[in-house]
């Protein structure tokens, strides 16, 4: 993974561009975010042993559960799916021994 900070050819000197590339991936490609963005999303990598592509990946997948837990929370469970959730529950408790 590379991971480097370029200034913009035109533009606010506080935006830089932020270089990732996988392992894994067959392309890179380049994103545009501020100083402090790139800066915040590398000391998170960095704090987990991750690559700057990895933590991308797992921030996306974060948002799109926050997004799929506020759209559950918004509405009421059907009655179907009340009784898939006691289902998971009571083997919940039975395996926990309770």
């Amino acid at each position: 993974m590379r991971y480097s900070s370029m200034p913009a050819k035109f533009g606010d000197s506080s935006t830089g561009r932020l270089f990732c590339m996988s392992t894994r991936a067959t392309s890179s490609t380049t994103i545009r975010v501020s100083k402090a963005v790139r800066d915040e999303i590398g000391a998170l990598a960095a704090a987990e042993h991750v690559t700057l592509d990895e933590m991308l990946h797992r921030l996306a997948r974060a948002e799109r559960q926050r997004r799929i837990g506020a759209d559950l929370a918004a509405r009421e469970p059907t009655s179907a799916e009340q009784l898939i959730v006691a289902a998971g529950l009571s083997t919940a408790e039975r395996h926990a021994g309770g």
